[in-house]
């Protein structure tokens, strides 16, 4: 599975205009909740973020830094499943 830093990132919207490319992302993000994808994600960004949080509590670290930190981890992977489901929806929008 290729990785891809952004939304913006999509083969499928190479070229396009910056309004036509956040219309088109719009709609795509939006439609693809209801793909087993964008919820396998959402689960697994909680489960992130819920373990590492006992972990960092059982090492003794309940700072901010630790928190932020995990919690841009946990939304780069949920992000890359949103960017799964969202290329399907994609290809469909005219």
């Amino acid at each position: 599975m290729r990785i891809h830093w952004s939304l913006n990132s999509a083969p499928e919207l190479a070229g396009l205009p910056k309004a036509q490319k956040r219309t088109r992302l719009w709609k795509a993000h939006w439609g693809s909740i209801g793909h087993w994808q964008w919820w396998a994600g959402f689960l697994l960004f909680v489960l992130i973020e819920l373990s590492g949080f006992v972990v960092l509590r059982h090492l003794g670290h309940n700072g901010i830094i630790e928190t932020l930190l995990l919690a841009g981890f946990a939304g780069f992977v949920f992000g890359q499943f949103v960017l799964l489901a969202a290329r399907a929806h994609l290809r469909q929008i005219k």
